[in-house]
């Protein structure tokens, strides 16, 4: 795992640390719909998008 992601696991609780890491080569922007003109991030178009990389997350044997 990268070292920041460990340094930032150090800094929260356990419950609320990242266990898994799935990292993209694209960008979320406005133009490709994960984001909305204020930046936010819109969560049910990325969960469609990546659906089989989170469900992949979460099937892990």
């Amino acid at each position: 795992m990268d070292p920041c992601v460990r340094h930032a696991n150090l800094q929260v609780w356990p419950d609320g640390r990242n266990r898994t890491l799935c990292v993209r080569d694209t960008d979320f922007t406005e133009n490709t719909g994960e984001l909305t003109p204020t930046m936010k991030v819109k969560r049910n178009v990325v969960a469609e998008k990546f659906a089989s990389d989170i469900e992949a997350i979460y099937n892990k044997d």
